[in-house]
């Protein structure tokens, strides 16, 4: 049989066409065609950005590898399925991989595999219908959201601290509606004051207007009294009030009860990076579509003593420090962040982020000198590089750890197993729902419930499958590897700052400050990371987490300076 790689993609989470039913009809496809899947490759919810399709940009990188590459063929549901982008980059992409000697085929889409004339027709036809198709949604789905902003509906997202999402029934009654829970058709979604967190807003306004607090002065002073701050995905460590906190509140003027919708947007469709201000006559205004925390005379007065400045803004997105991002503390589990005093003879250090936006009630701020941890780590580097280039050694390393990657027996049916499961058990949720022996809300809360285990296991599903797949010639791996490092010592010693740091992150995964014990606790990859030195060894598994906990081979510990 013919050894081929499987594409499969989707947009968004509650799109059909899921990515387990494209996998089912493209596995069968490949069994009555004579393809043999040695390995699948998964985008769920990736929208249009070519960036935010890691599994996509790994196939590619792949495929432009010989020596590495396990099969040069990739078989794709439909070219939807392959890319709704410019038809021009999707058409960029497969010939790229055509050029590479890789051949795309689409399962389920007539005509578009034939020679010649028509088969170029038809893909040409079809990617211009898929990218026209995801605009139009993208255009219907804004008018949309424009019509309930402008009616004064809450439109999407968590609502803002001291609120609640509530929906204003036909009937004019308003109930609570939970996270997670969708509205009903006929329901309009609005807010609703929460009294606890509504007296914090109102105490934020009163310390920086009548009492003339800060920012930092305000965050400490609620952090100390142990109230709990806004709740946010993208946290990381001890949840706590922060500057930046206390900042969009004081600016948010939905706490005067005003709904301003589409004030920011990306610069292109389907594309969540490039956000840009948008220009005022664009954005919809709407007095009094809420319960107003804030009379408007207090928030006029915050917004005028805030005027002047712009909070955050001007900093650069980037540092040149080496240890930039990697280093995390013991206590809090904030980042450290990098501090080079000005007009005072100290020298440079690191410092728990933690301590600088929340205080000590946070994390104390002990600081690490600069210089002393970033030449631990150079050091550590040094080593490791003599044997890493040995060629003897690295093939043993490429063996123990591709040995340890396999899966255990089972795994794949287990989960596969539980997979079936859940979608039975979602299918008699349905057909409850439809016969009207359930209620509503119960029904809805436990479909997504069971829809986000299920696209947990699917994940877990993926990167089993994938880890149980050929991974290539060792000997191919050790000669790429030991090529990729032939200039690390000149690097190390005289490279660009970001030369540097992207050197560095290859042998390091992160330093854990422990303040207890006073010791830096560094995590390093057994081989380097090899999306740090631009070559592909062993294409990744799963998300980032997965692959990092099967690569670290030790932890080494040494204590802090004085």
């Amino acid at each position: 049989m013919t050894p081929a790689y499987a594409l499969y993609r989707r947009s968004r989470a509650y799109q059909d066409l899921s990515i387990e039913e494209q996998r089912q009809a493209v596995r069968a496809w490949a069994a009555e065609n004579g393809y043999r899947i040695v390995r699948e490759f998964a985008d769920d919810a990736s929208g249009l950005d070519t960036e935010r399709r890691h599994e996509f940009l790994t196939l590619l990188k792949i495929c432009a590898q010989p020596p590495l590459r396990a099969a040069d063929v990739v078989l794709c549901y439909d070219i939807s399925r392959f890319s709704r982008l410019d038809p021009e980059e999707a058409g960029f992409h497969e010939y790229s991989l055509r050029r590479a000697g890789v051949r795309v085929v689409y399962t389920h889409e007539p005509g578009a595999n034939d020679a010649g004339l028509t088969g170029h027709l038809v893909k040409s036809l079809k990617r211009v219908l898929a990218h026209e198709y995801s605009q139009k949604l993208s255009q219907v789905v804004s008018r949309g959201l424009r019509a309930h902003a402008e009616r004064g509906d809450w439109t999407g997202g968590p609502p803002p601290y001291g609120y609640r999402r509530a929906a204003r029934q036909a009937a004019g009654t308003v109930c609570i509606l939970e996270p997670g829970r969708w509205k009903a058709k006929g329901e309009r979604v609005t807010l609703v004051v929460e009294p606890v967190e509504a007296a914090v807003v109102r105490e934020i306004f009163a310390a920086n207007v009548h009492q003339g607090w800060g920012l930092a002065a305000i965050a400490h002073r609620l952090n100390d009294r142990g109230v709990a701050p806004p709740a946010s995905a993208r946290r990381r460590g001890t949840p706590a009030w922060t500057k930046n906190t206390i900042w969009a509140i004081l600016r948010n003027p939905i706490y005067r009860g005003r709904l301003v919708y589409a004030k920011t947007g990306y610069a292109e469709i389907g594309k969540r990076s490039g956000k840009v201000q948008r220009p005022v006559a664009d954005r919809i205004v709407v007095d009094q579509a809420f319960p107003q925390i804030i009379p408007p005379e207090l928030w006029e007065t915050a917004q005028a003593k805030h005027e002047p400045r712009r909070f955050g803004v001007g900093r650069p997105w980037h540092r040149s420090y080496l240890l930039s991002t990697l280093i995390t503390c013991g206590h809090c589990g904030k980042k450290f962040q990098a501090h080079r005093p000005v007009g005072r003879p100290e020298n440079p250090y690191y410092v728990c982020g933690g301590y600088v936006a929340s205080g000590l009630s946070v994390c104390d701020g002990l600081r690490v000198p600069m210089t002393y941890l970033d030449e631990a780590v150079l050091d550590g580097i040094q080593k490791r590089l003599e044997s890493v280039l040995d060629r003897d050694v690295l093939r043993q390393r490429l063996q123990a750890l591709l040995a340890a990657d396999r899966p255990q027996e089972g795994n794949i049916e287990a989960l596969q197993t539980r997979i079936a499961e859940i979608r039975r058990r979602i299918d008699r949720l349905i057909e409850l729902s439809a016969a009207g022996q359930e209620e509503i809300p119960s029904v809805r809360a436990a479909l997504v419930r069971l829809e986000r285990e299920r696209e947990g296991l699917e994940a877990e599903l993926t990167e089993t499958t994938a880890r149980a797949d050929s991974v290539g010639n060792i000997d191919a791996m050790a000669a790429t590897l030991i090529e990729a490092l032939g200039t690390s010592r000149e690097v190390l010693a005289a490279g660009a700052p970001e030369e540097r740091k992207r050197l560095v992150r290859a042998f390091l995964h992160r330093v854990e400050i422990r303040k207890t014990t006073r010791q830096a606790v560094l995590s390093w990859y057994r081989l380097p990371a090899p999306e740090n030195l631009s070559v592909k060894l062993v294409a990744p598994r799963g998300n980032a987490r997965g692959t990092v906990h099967r690569l670290l081979i030790h932890f080494e510990a040494f204590a802090l300076a004085a």
